[in-house]
Formats: structure tokens, sequence, C-alpha cells
């Protein structure tokens, strides 16, 4: 029995469907047309229990990415929409992108190991500004660079609901890495304003992220004037969890420096266990550090550098005591 099959024997049964998790796997473009046809025809489905939730995993191609967009212009409660690993390129992303306009179901969309650039993620980036739903946004493993990054800082300036961003394996440099960590933080006002008061309510009035949770920087092209960036961030920033960024060579003594100081102040980043976050950074930067800098000893009492045993040592936490 096919998809469309069992919706319409469903159709007279509803108390069969209370239960049930609707997930749709679409394996090939073909599948498509019916996939729509079935979510177009049959929207009782999805009204005969408000807690269920519509997930759509595929495995297609761009033509079929652009069909399947029509999914999610529709009334039907997609919340999760997997992507990734199909050498999908910008057209397939820029459909979506239109299709996020119309959207308020989706909380999780991977895009992860693809070929989008920023041309694509420019287009979805002036959709996500005023989308109030995206939760989880993965892409990486593309080839967003520096472009693509600043498209995403000024989504973070304004979005109120992404909680997680992977951006890693994306060819983002110190710069990319700047604009993403200006928004994460209220703008300093200018040095001529120098009454307390007034200098308070600019940085109220500035646009920052209040919402992001966890960002995933891993294996970009970050180096120690992006790390200083990012720690200028934590320092100001009392909302975000996690801050991975291992697979960075470029980081060296002042930027893991700078960072493991301002987990001093930033008391937000506590946990210290891959996905549960804390700030992550390769192994020898933790050496680095530890024999280099003669304050880590007093930094210590505050801040707890754990090497993970596993994973062959390749990591450490920093946590908050």
């Amino acid at each position: 029995m096919g998809a469309l099959d069992l919706a319409r024997a469903l159709r007279g049964e509803p108390d069969l469907c209370t239960d049930i998790n609707f997930q749709c796997v679409v394996y090939e473009d073909d599948d498509v047309p019916l996939y729509v046809e079935m979510v177009r025809d049959f929207p009782e489905m999805m009204e005969w229990d408000r807690e269920i939730k519509g997930d759509v995993i595929v495995y297609i191609s761009d033509e079929g990415v652009k069909h399947l967009a029509q999914v999610l212009e529709d009334s039907y409660e997609v919340t999760v929409l997997e992507l990734s690993s199909l050498g999908i390129g910008n057209d397939a992303v820029k459909a979506l992108a239109r299709a996020l306009d119309s959207n308020s179901t989706l909380k999780e969309l991977d895009l992860s190991n693809n070929k989008i650039d920023c041309d694509g993620v420019n287009a979805l980036a002036m959709a996500l500004k005023d989308n109030i739903t995206l939760e989880i946004l993965k892409l990486n493993i593309n080839k967003i660079g520096n472009d693509g990054a600043e498209a995403l800082a000024e989504v973070l300036q304004s979005n109120s609901t992404l909680r997680t961003l992977n951006l890693s394996n994306n060819a983002i440099s110190d710069d990319g890495i700047e604009a993403i960590a200006r928004a994460l933080y209220p703008e300093e006002p200018p040095d001529h304003v120098n009454d307390d008061r007034a200098r308070a309510s600019h940085r109220k009035d500035s646009s920052c992220n209040t919402a992001l949770k966890e960002l995933i920087l891993s294996y970009n092209e970050v180096g120690d004037k992006g790390a200083m960036a990012l720690s200028q961030a934590l320092h100001r920033n009392s909302t975000l969890k996690g801050l991975t960024l291992y697979g960075n060579p470029g980081i060296g003594e002042e930027g893991v420096h700078h960072l493991i100081q301002a987990l001093t102040v930033n008391v937000s980043i506590a946990g210290y266990s891959s996905g549960t976050g804390g700030l992550v950074l390769d192994k020898k930067n933790h050496e680095r550090y530890a024999v280099n800098f003669p304050d880590y000893t007093t930094v210590k009492h505050r801040i707890a550098l754990v090497i993970l045993e596993y994973m062959n040592m390749k990591y450490f936490f920093a946590k908050t005591l």
C-alpha cells in the first residue's frame, strides 16, 4: 500500500490517526507529485489531532526540491525538512526560501553537505529575517564563505527564534566571523556619548541576537582576529550556551587567551559535553595556552578545561565553575 492509498484508507477512520507521527520519506523525484497530492487532497489528516507532527525526509534532486517547496507553501504542518547530502544547489534553495515566506510551521531545516554558496544563502537569509518558527538551521559542509556569513549575520540581528546554527566547513574566515560576532552583542555607543544613561539607552536600542543558543563554526578559516571578535561577543552575550571552534588551526595563543578570558565573565557557556554547550576548541589550543600563559593558573579557578578522553583526545571543553 502506497502513502496515498494509506491516506485514503484512513480518511474514514480518524480515530486510527490520533497517535500517528506522520512521516513521509520521499526517495526520488517521481515521488514528490504523489506526496504533494496526498497532502493537498487529504489535509484533514493533519486536523484530526493537533499533536500530529508532519516530518518530511527526502532523497531527491534540485528539481524535486523545487516541487517539494510547494508543500511548505501550503497549510500542511511540516516541522522538519531533511535535505542533507543531495548535491542540491542555489536554485533549489531559492525555491525553499520563497516557500519560507509563507510557511509558519517549519522548525528544523537541514541543508548540510550540498552545493550551496552565498547566492543561495542570500535568498535564504531574506526569508529568515521575517520567519518566526525556524529553530534549527544546518548549513554545514557547503560553500557560503564570508558573504554568506555576513548575510546570516544580518538575519541574527532580527530573528528571534533561531536556536541552533551550524556553519561548520564553509570556508568562513575572520571577516565573516566578525560579522556574526557583531550580531551577537549590542553595539557600543559612539565615543562622544558620555552620559551613562544615554550610553545604556544606545545599547538597548541597537539590534543584537538574544535567541541563539548554539553556534557551530568548526573546520572554517578562523584566526586570532575572528576568535577575538567572538570573545568580545561572549563578554556581552548572555544567551549563547555553546560555541564550537575545533578544526580552526589559525586560532593561536592570542585567540585562545581572549576566548578563555571571556569565560571568566560569561557564565552562560556552562556545559562541557558534545551537544550540550560550552566552548569547544582543539586539544592543541589547550596545550599552547596552558604552557605559554603564566596567568593560566589565575584563570584556572574559574575555568575547568576538560580534555575529552575519547575521540582520540581531539577536543577540550571549557566550562565555567
